[in-house]
């Protein structure tokens, strides 16, 4: 189940930074200030960055935790538990 999970995160990701990287370019191409152009590319790209590490440190903390916990699940399926059938 992780590695789907870490797949479709990671094809996630990839889209992001895929659409971020056209919007910048239609930022720069289409601005008819390009100071305040510059100033609006600087401050989508710094947003974009926090909120895909953000993103990355949540992610690679559900995960590892996953890994780390008891899941319930996990818990009945044991041999030794006494209520199995």
């Amino acid at each position: 189940m992780l590695i789907i999970a870490g797949t479709l995160y990671f094809l996630f990701v990839l889209f992001s930074v895929m659409s971020s990287i056209i919007i910048v370019w239609h930022l720069m191409k289409y601005s008819m200030n390009k100071k305040l152009a510059t100033t609006t590319v600087l401050v989508f790209v710094t947003v974009t960055c926090i909120l895909l590490v953000i993103s990355l440190l949540l992610f690679f903390d559900v995960t590892s935790s996953a890994k780390r916990t008891n899941n319930p699940i996990d818990y009945y399926n044991q041999d030794d538990n006494p209520y199995s059938l």
